[in-house]
């Protein structure tokens, strides 16, 4: 196979014979390329093909945009599944939910059309999560292999904490690039997902409240593996899939919940350290005032829905301000004062 990189070794067996070795545990479309990518976890590997070939062409190596028929038009993360590479070249390990950042991303995104994956068990006891660039060549249309095996050379992005063995998840799990600049990474066996900034702070963090599939009480410490979860995304209010969907919440998830906890995400104790000193009524309805310290005069103010979008932006002026809000959906939005949290807004009906 070392001669042939773009085939597939069917006898490549990591799984001492159990079948279903060539399962993928994640597909995505790439529609400006029209190309399909594949996470096959027993290769350790992601896969792209071209999704502009008929079945018969498919079925040989001529045909499509890329002229190569059913061929693999990149492989990457372990070469020795096909014979170019021993255990120092592997990058991928149970590799899970790779796909290109396009959902809810533009393409004056600086992170646009990157493949995003989880690397499930990069260590015995941790794992991480990966930005990676596939090279496309739009003129050739394909991606240039050097020699029998295809670049990059390494990641253009990882993420594993401080303390590597609190993310680890030797299976499931997912990540997905926000419109706000942020990443929500999730540990699936861990039941465990956060979201974090550019400069790696985690600002939002959610540990699923559910125990063999049923919820548990407020407060209950869950047992290791019981509140697994195989991907945890977010999506804006005007996502497509939402039109014609009554989205109005239905009351919490957890058992016994405690209404004035969960309302502490919208409490004051650190307003006057951001420029922003009260934040009223809030909950709101269809007006919202700030009050602001004198210093915060002429800063940046954004405020952002719970998808990242951004809704709202001005430039400070005097002490108080006043938002009308009637018009913006239901739920929680959170405010930044150059770039800095600065409070929660809670809009009902």
């Amino acid at each position: 196979m070392g001669n042939r990189p773009e085939r597939i070794d069917v006898n490549y067996d990591t799984q001492d014979g159990i079948a279903d070795w060539h399962h993928a545990n994640s597909i995505d479309h790439n529609a400006d390329l029209d190309q399909i990518l594949l996470s096959v976890p027993h290769y350790n590997e992601i896969w792209i093909i071209d999704h502009s070939t008929t079945t018969a062409e498919a079925s040989g190596t001529i045909g499509g945009l890329a002229g190569s028929g059913g061929d693999l038009l990149f492989r990457w993360g372990n070469p020795a599944a096909y014979d170019q590479g021993g255990p120092s070249q592997q990058k991928l390990f149970f590799n899970h939910d790779a796909h290109w950042a396009d959902q809810e991303l533009t393409s004056a995104s600086a992170d646009y059309n990157k493949i995003v994956l989880f690397n499930n068990q990069v260590g015995v006891d941790y794992s991480s999560a990966h930005l990676l660039i596939a090279n496309f060549d739009t003129y050739e249309w394909d991606y240039p292999i050097s020699g029998s095996t295809w670049g990059p050379s390494g990641f253009d992005w990882t993420y594993e904490r401080p303390v590597p063995q609190d993310m680890y998840s030797s299976g499931l799990s997912s990540m997905q690039l926000l419109p706000n600049g942020n990443t929500l990474i999730a540990s699936g066996r861990q039941g465990y997902a956060f979201e974090l900034t550019p400069d790696e702070e985690i600002v939002w963090e959610y540990v699923n409240p559910m125990e063999g599939g049923n919820p548990v009480d407020q407060g209950t410490v869950v047992p290791s593996g019981a509140n697994q979860l195989f991907r945890f995304l977010r999506y804006s209010m005007d996502y497509p899939a939402f039109d014609g969907r009554d989205l109005t919440p239905s009351g919490f998830l957890e058992l016994l919940p405690d209404p004035a906890f969960c309302a502490l995400p919208t409490g004051l104790a650190s307003a006057p350290e951001s420029g922003v000193r009260r934040i009223f009524p809030n909950p709101a309805h269809d007006l919202v005032y700030l009050d602001l310290d004198p210093a915060a005069a002429g800063q940046l103010l954004q405020i952002f829905d719970i998808g990242g979008r951004a809704v709202f932006q001005t430039t400070t002026q005097g002490t108080r301000m006043s938002i009308a809000v009637q018009h913006w959906p239901t739920g929680t939005y959170a405010i930044l004062l150059n770039g800095t949290a600065a409070g929660r807004i809670v809009l009902v009906d």
